[in-house]
């Protein structure tokens, strides 16, 4: 059941197109006097930084032992509501917060605080979280890489700038083992958090531990015994044994540095630090598996030497192994970029079609101005080089996950009799699993995946579904019809021929009407029995006296191998080289020297994006003898600033302004201010119902005014109401509105 797959993907990941091309060029330049502002002269290893939602090119910047810094246009320099780009390098940094002494000092590693996620409605609630490494209970110092305690906690900013902040609560903890990892986390365009939990040792392929997975969590919740929500489409979530971690939304990660989720495409991009030979660019998705599976720093040999984890080279080996373990069930990277040329040797050997990084991290899309050639891009880097690489994909990254022929977490099961894998009895035995669809959930579609050995017949709820005497295939069968609200059964015979291997693995995958899934996997949850009863498909029959299913092993094992319905398919366009930070910016750098977090790499360490599309980065520069971290902004004379980010409310007045009523024109290029103000005259709004008179909407808590410059002139909230309330306008604003904005 092994295939060539893997080593085919390789060699297609590195046939680099010589028609393609992108501008070359990009370069960074300063965007605040460094005379005057400097986080290199106060001594500062900036590790995170982001634009501070509802005040655009006002920044936050994360110091990495614990330390929160605005970095604001000068009073009185920039007006954040007229939504043009700032064009003075007059900023002005302040330390809002010193939290040092929860986090973990150790100098020279990757410990410390990593990153801050700003909550969806921060504008409005003034919500954001940070991560960071804490001390574990009872630790009486921190030690020397002595591990710690990942800790995930809520804050509150205050103030009409959010220049005020205090810690709430801790949400999140588990241990991380001594050595490197980063985590970092984002917000999802589902208003979940998604975090990249960093851990060192063989946690990946542990499903019962936080560390090296994705997890994802509803902050706006709390369930039992948490500070937080798990959402109910989380692809773990119907596993059945209470240790399994229903928080993770991927696995198999080792060591990702950035997240993004793609603008274009809603896909999530990370960057994925390998160990010694190859580094990744990724698309995950729910349910992947990236197949890292660490061994330890000891164990060089068994350390992702080919990429995805297990689907590696042996040893030292440049031959990609295919052999040594199924690679099939592994999701394969969008991109896997070799250390070094002697990488490359042997069946992928070929100079000309490699592309070698020495560091990979994820960074961000550029969504400029739209007629820029590098407009839906994902731009990243190398951490160690300082390059800047670009590439997209050809379509959404798609994973059969929850989907059609899906068989998710499925087990290999059967009755609980000898050795079933090698010598189950020629004999019939029946399984049972009964279900709830929720009230007020409407099945769209429901798709019966499975297959058994030897023969099986499967119902749903007494209606036979499909059945089958080929092990060898999966079979999938539309039983939409078959699924009601309340309560439901799938009942399947599988008869097995001869003494021998005997197994049952299926799924009942199910797409409600408002697109969340479920899924209903063989496991122990099932019921098996091994006597024929009437009626035992009906879902009221009593199967109380049954045995719960033994567990034979997952999708992949032998004797039947893998049935490769897990696959991410990408496609996209070969990353591209299209520029590299300089030499020397303020102190100078020496790219043959360890950088970031103290050790390691060195360079560019993180990627932002601002209201406009213009890119950030992170620079590791020295200053006497050591390595601090100074912000650069990506310069290039196609990277044009444009309205970006249509769907965010502090936005709305001047893509109104720029005539913008369609979210998908986001990159159109910001117009003069004259022909806005003729535009602008011209219009009719229709929720300012008549002079002096506006409507605050269903469900909303108060308006936003904004004149013909775009600039907020007035603002109301009251308690949320309920249905649709006139509010009068004071008379000195009757004219000149341009927009009317809800707030909710």
């Amino acid at each position: 059941m092994k295939s060539n797959l893997l080593k085919t993907a390789i060699t297609l990941a590195f046939m680099v197109s010589a028609v393609f091309s992108l501008p070359t060029g990009v370069t960074m330049k300063k965007f605040y006097d460094h005379s005057k502002v400097s986080f290199i002269k106060d001594r500062v290893k900036t590790i995170w930084m982001g634009e501070v939602p509802g005040l655009p090119q006002h920044f936050w910047v994360l110091g990495q032992y614990g330390y929160i810094y605005t970095l604001y246009p000068t009073a009185g320099t920039y007006d954040h509501t007229s939504m043009v780009p700032n064009t003075s390098l007059d900023y002005t940094k302040t330390r809002i917060t010193d939290f040092h002494e929860k986090v973990h000092p150790h100098i020279g590693s990757e410990y410390g605080s990593w990153n801050i996620s700003f909550h969806p409605n921060f504008k409005e609630n003034g919500k954001f979280y940070i991560i960071y490494m804490g001390k574990k209970p009872g630790q009486a110092d921190f030690g020397t890489k002595s591990g710690g305690l990942v800790t995930l906690d809520e804050w509150q900013a205050y103030g009409e700038k959010h220049d005020s902040v205090k810690v709430v609560r801790t949400m999140l903890t588990y241990d991380h083992h001594a050595s490197y990892g980063v985590c970092c986390m984002i917000f999802g365009p589902d208003g979940y958090l998604y975090i990249s939990s960093c851990d060192y040792g063989s946690n990946s392929q542990d499903l019962t531990h936080m560390g090296r997975k994705i997890l994802r969590i509803d902050v706006d919740k709390k369930d039992d015994g948490k500070e937080y929500g798990i959402p109910s489409d989380n692809p773990l979530v119907n596993e059945t044994d209470p240790n399994i971690k229903k928080e993770i939304w991927a696995w198999g990660i080792r060591n990702i540095w950035g997240m993004h989720f793609d603008d274009i495409t809603g896909d999530l991009w990370t960057g994925e630090i390998g160990q010694l030979q190859w580094e990744e660019l990724n698309l995950v998705k729910k349910g992947s598996n990236g197949g890292w599976f660490d061994m330890g720093d000891g164990e060089a040999s068994q350390h992702g030497q080919g990429f995805s984890g297990p689907c590696k080279a042996t040893g030292n080996s440049t031959t990609i192994s295919t052999t040594a373990f199924d690679c099939t069930k592994y999701a394969q990277p969008f991109w896997a970029f070799p250390r070094n040329a002697s990488v490359v040797a042997g069946e992928i050997s070929d100079n000309a079609n490699y592309i070698p990084i020495s560091s990979i991290a994820g960074g961000k899309n550029f969504m400029g101005a739209k007629d820029s050639p590098f407009y839906g891009y994902h731009i990243f880097f190398d951490t160690e080089d300082s390059q800047f690489w670009a590439t997209k994909p050809d379509q959404p990254a798609t994973f059969m996950w929850g989907t059609a022929g899906s068989l998710g977490r499925a087990k290999w099961i059967w009755y609980p009799e000898g050795d079933p894998v090698t010598d189950a009895p020629a004999a019939t035995r029946y399984f049972r699993i009964t279900f709830d669809v929720p009230e007020g959930k409407t099945v769209s579609a429901a798709n019966l995946v499975l297959t058994a050995d030897n023969s099986f017949i499967a119902y749903v709820n007494y209606n036979q579904a499909g059945s089958n005497a080929d092990w060898s295939s999966v079979n999938i069968y539309d039983v939409t019809s078959s699924v009601t609200t309340g309560s439901n059964v799938i009942a399947i015979s599988v008869t097995n021929e001869t003494v021998g291997a005997a197994g049952l693995i299926g799924a009942l995958n199910i797409t409600y009407s408002d697109d969340s899934k479920d899924s209903h996997v063989t496991g122990t949850s099932w019921k098996a029995g091994n006597t024929f009863t009437s009626g035992w498909q009906a879902k009221d029959f009593n199967d109380g006296s049954w045995a719960s299913s033994k567990i034979l092993g997952d999708n992949g094992m032998d004797p039947w191998g893998s049935f490769a319905s897990e696959k991410v398919t990408i496609s996209g366009t070969p990353p591209s080289l299209i520029g590299q930070a300089p030499d020397s910016l303020d102190t100078g750098r020496d790219r043959n020297n360890a950088g970031q977090n103290g050790d390691g790499h060195n360079g560019v360490v993180f990627m932002d994006r601002d209201t406009f599309g213009y890119l950030y980065a992170i620079f590791v520069c020295w200053e006497a003898g050591k390595k601090y971290h100074e912000i650069y902004r990506l310069d290039h004379p196609d990277m044009k600033p444009a309205i970006a980010g249509c769907t965010d409310s502090t936005r709305a007045g001047y893509n109104a302004m720029a005539g913008i009523s369609d979210p998908s024109q986001c990159g159109t290029p910001i117009k003069p201010i004259a022909q806005l103000q003729a535009e602008a005259k011209s219009k009719v709004f229709a929720n300012i119902q008549s002079i002096g008179q506006v409507t605050v909407p269903k469900n909303a808590i108060g308006v936003e005014l904004y004149d013909l410059q775009g600039k907020m002139v007035w603002r109301y909230t009251s308690s949320r109401v309920y249905e649709p309330t006139a509010i009068r306008v004071p008379v000195n604003l009757k004219t000149g509105i341009l927009q009317v904005r809800p707030l909710y």
